[in-house]
């Protein structure tokens, strides 16, 4: 029973962990207004057995054997079908609560951190709908990221906008493009936008 429980403790926080990069990634797509996320594929696979040196052979823990075996795996047809379900589902919502109104595209902004924590402790994690044309206000513009660090360190937590897409502060590596990655007519200049006071608070951003 006891090795039961620490190997459901591990699956459980593997569990949390795909759970987090697929909402993170699908709020991050939903901002920078790229298409849904496409449903994920099950390749065969053939799980490769622990490696048993026989000259030092010894007991494996639970630990390293879910390290070693488990976390390798790939999810099968029935968690990868469950997940993609709810990614669509997901995806959805989002479209539903945070849709297009007057022009002027919403943003889902939420704590990343307090977000991861939620995981672990199986509560529950706000989303917040951001109104571009009512919660923030600009704060600097550049060519580059390297050109808005100041006003980051100054005025954490903000929204960047590259073009259509906007991004959060946690997202920017994956999704704030370098001027010279970009091979279209969207202009290339990156802005940092800030959150209002009323706005602040209603986050509480303000201590």
């Amino acid at each position: 029973m006891e090795d039961y429980d620490v190997l459901y403790k591990w699956g459980f926080e593997a569990a949390c962990d795909v759970v987090a990069e697929l909402v993170t990634e699908t709020i991050a797509r939903y901002n920078a207004r790229c298409d849904e996320p496409m449903p994920k594929q099950v390749p065969p696979q053939i799980p490769p057995l622990p490696t048993i040196d026989r000259e030092h052979c010894r007991i494996w823990t639970m630990e390293e054997l879910y390290d070693e075996h488990v976390r390798m795996l790939k999810p099968n047809e029935l968690i990868t079908g469950a997940l993609n379900w709810f990614l669509h589902r997901f995806w959805t919502e989002l479209v539903d609560v945070a849709g297009d109104e007057d022009n002027c595209s919403q943003v889902i902004w939420y704590d990343r951190a307090m977000f991861h924590r939620s995981l672990k402790d199986r509560s529950l994690c706000n989303l917040y709908i951001v109104d571009p044309c009512e919660d923030i206000v600009k704060v600097a513009e550049g060519n580059s990221y390297s050109d808005l660090v100041m006003p980051v360190v100054e005025k954490p937590m903000g929204i960047f906008l590259q073009g259509d897409a906007w991004v959060l502060t946690d997202d920017i590596s994956g999704y704030l493009l370098d001027p010279d990655d970009i091979h279209s007519d969207e202009p290339d200049t990156i802005e940092y936008f800030h959150f209002t006071e009323q706005a602040a608070r209603f986050l509480h951003l303000l201590k």
